[in-house]
């Protein structure tokens, strides 16, 4: 008497599927939709989200510019004053006045200097 359940089974290796055409179209259209969503996000990135941060930023300086209107001819004048100021006219160095003259020497004395033996030199 024979079982079914106790009888050896062979088994058939299992075999990767073969890549037929329609996964490969499948890839290849899954590929392409990634790749222009990712352009189409970088597109919305540098011409929307970015022109409306510049434009916030133009709001927000046109509302510190100064209100009054700068006198130009004052302003060139001042330029030219200062400059004036910081050009140098003595082309030789100017000397200290609060310069300290250094402490004058003893003066020399007639005897002759004593060597380390304390004697004279002869």
């Amino acid at each position: 008497m024979q079982l079914p359940f106790l009888r050896k089974k062979t088994r058939i290796p299992a075999q990767a599927p073969a890549w037929n055409a329609l996964q490969a179209a499948r890839l290849g259209v899954i590929s392409a939709v990634s790749v222009l969503m990712a352009l189409s996000l970088v597109f919305l990135y540098r011409n929307f989200y970015q022109t409306i941060i510049q434009a916030r930023a133009v709001i927000v300086l046109k509302q510190e510019v100064a209100l009054e209107n700068i006198d130009l001819a004052l302003a060139s004048r001042v330029a030219a004053i200062h400059g004036y100021k910081i050009t140098a006219i003595i082309r030789e160095p100017i000397p200290d006045p609060f310069k300290s003259e250094p402490f004058p020497a003893p003066p020399a004395s007639a005897e002759e200097p004593l060597d380390a033996a304390g004697a004279g030199q002869e």
